[in-house]
């Protein structure tokens, strides 16, 4: 329900598959929710990974996920 790329939490019922968010961002419910728990991941083990700019990154960026228009 949290877009990966804004952070923007909407209304899902199960029955919609696409994650289609206003700042861009179209993707499978389930990857988008896989990129959550990766940024989670990586910001809560940053020290452990070595990555904390790599994880501070990941959020501001929407990992670098194309901006795809959104027509109403």
């Amino acid at each position: 329900k949290t877009c990966c790329g804004c952070g923007a939490v909407h209304d899902m019922p199960l029955w919609k598959r696409v994650m289609v968010c206003e700042c861009g961002v179209v993707l499978d419910r389930d990857r988008n929710s896989a990129v959550n728990i990766m940024v989670r991941f990586l910001s809560q083990n940053a020290s452990w990974t070595g990555y904390q700019q790599f994880a501070d990154n990941l959020r501001k960026t929407g990992l670098g996920l194309p901006e795809v228009p959104v027509h109403s």
